[in-house]
């Protein structure tokens, strides 16, 4: 099994170019079998050259009068392969199971990322036929809602729960579970309880423990391996956490970076120089999930009748104002945040650029969408991780409202390993995704409202051409 990183620039091409030289290959009389997965089912359709049945809330394809897929081969497409997507119509009701059949009778396949990081070893028939292709790097890590905390606790207590030595693996310790004379039978005493599932995962060493409370989900290596070959496009795979997961197991990969960079795209994007509306995210860690704080320090105006003379009082009083705005910047409430927010964006885009509104969209933490858009940017929200999707290409102002910093036990799961991850590539990473959903795909200009220094900083330098070098 090889794996090969196409590391290019968002916007260059990549999946154009990996679906032609599938095409080619198959045209060409190559027999090669292809499972092609990327993160939502509109591009699905747009690989395989389908068409989601409309109103249809599980995006079936539209099939003739015969039941059969109905395809439009096109230059930009694989139509002419008749790509098959993984169904429910199965007596299981089940997607896995239809992607199970589909790999048996070695049919080419397009499908999710979510489907595909679901599956189970024993679903992937005839794998070693197969070259798997990721359109953008694989969440490889995710919270596990399987235990409470605090019964996952108690299980570590008893020793049914244990780690492996390198105290973040997570095993399931059977001799201590259920009816010992079941084990003496050959029975699995966890089979049919409510912790079957998780047994299960620990057995595949995909259940790690974070932090004494905190369970996560591991994509099972042994997925991955099973493939003749698996080749990922993606952008500054360095700064994903697919990048340690595979050094962690052991899966060496090829990185076949692209010639073009933050230099080739520079003069498209013009980024808010402004000291007042930047002003709210100007210390290291302003406008991330952790940087607000709900009350403010007190800080009491000079009394008159303790200075002798009207200068002195002047001088007191403009040193108290300086010292309220520093003090004020620094403590700022998260309802105080998110109101200097929706002023700043409501500034920007209907003041200074009059953006209309089909022509702008904006990303801010999730939890603050309603309180910073309120009615005047209503369906402007997009996730600032979202990738993949071209549905903003016409659009040529963004406002990226935030500062991204990996959550604390991401961080210490690639920490854990000797192939630590740069967290600002992984901040980058997001932030050139986001921005490469506007019209800047088209090679267009756009204008962007980017008010945390950090995350402002970091662009600058990328478009200076220093992390593609």
């Amino acid at each position: 099994m090889t794996v090969e990183v196409r590391d290019r620039i968002c916007g260059d091409g990549k999946t154009t170019d990996m679906l032609k030289e599938v095409k080619e290959s198959f045209l060409n009389g190559a027999d090669d079998k292809y499972i092609i997965i990327t993160p939502y089912l509109k591009e699905c359709h747009s690989i395989a050259g389908t068409e989601a049945v409309e109103d249809d809330d599980y995006q079936r394809p539209v099939t003739d009068s015969d039941g059969k897929i109905v395809y439009s081969a096109t230059d930009r497409n694989l139509g002419v392969m008749r790509f098959k997507h993984p169904s429910f119509n199965n007596k299981e009701g089940s997607k896995e199971a239809s992607l199970k059949h589909l790999m048996s009778n070695n049919h080419n396949i397009v499908s999710t990322h979510n489907l595909f990081l679901n599956v189970k070893l024993d679903t992937l028939k005839n794998a070693s036929n197969y070259t798997l292709i990721v359109d953008e790097a694989l969440d490889v890590f995710s919270v596990c809602s399987l235990l409470p905390r605090k019964e996952t606790k108690k299980l570590l207590k008893v020793g049914i729960l244990y780690l492996m030595p390198d105290n973040i693996t997570l095993q399931f310790n059977r001799k201590l579970f259920g009816d010992m004379s079941k084990l003496v039978l050959g029975e699995d005493a966890v089979k049919d309880t409510r912790y079957e599932e998780v047994a299960a995962l620990c057995d595949n060493k995909q259940i790690l423990l974070v932090n004494g409370n905190v369970l996560l989900w591991e994509l099972s290596a042994e997925i991955l391996k099973k493939f003749k070959r698996v080749v990922i496009l993606t952008y500054l795979f360095e700064g994903r956490e697919m990048s340690v997961y595979l050094n962690k197991h052991s899966i060496p990969y090829t990185v076949n970076k692209g010639s073009k960079g933050g230099k080739d795209v520079a003069h498209l994007i013009e980024i808010i120089d402004d000291k007042k509306l930047n002003a709210i995210g100007d210390e290291y860690y302003s406008l991330s999930v952790s940087s607000t704080k709900v009350n403010k320090d007190k800080i009491l105006p000079p009394d008159e009748d303790d200075y002798d003379g009207e200068d002195d009082y002047k001088i007191a009083l403009k040193d108290y104002k300086e010292n309220k705005k520093e003090v004020a910047k620094k403590n700022i409430s998260a309802e105080d945040v998110n109101d200097q927010l929706r002023r700043n964006l409501k500034n920007v885009m209907h003041n200074r650029w009059k953006a209309k509104k089909d022509d702008r969209f904006f990303t801010c933490i999730s939890s603050n969408e309603k309180k910073i858009a309120d009615k005047s940017f209503k369906g402007e929200w997009l996730g600032f991780s979202t990738k993949a999707t071209n549905d903003y290409r016409e659009k040529h102002h963004i406002a990226f409202l935030m500062n991204v910093f990996m959550q604390p036990y991401l961080k210490k799961v690639c920490d854990s390993t000797e192939f630590k991850i740069n967290e600002d590539l992984v901040a980058l990473s997001h932030l050139i995704q986001f921005v490469f959903r506007s019209a800047l795909r088209e090679d267009e200009p756009v204008k962007i409202y980017l008010p945390s220094i950090r995350m402002r900083e970091l662009f600058e330098r990328w478009l200076k051409g220093e992390f593609d070098e």
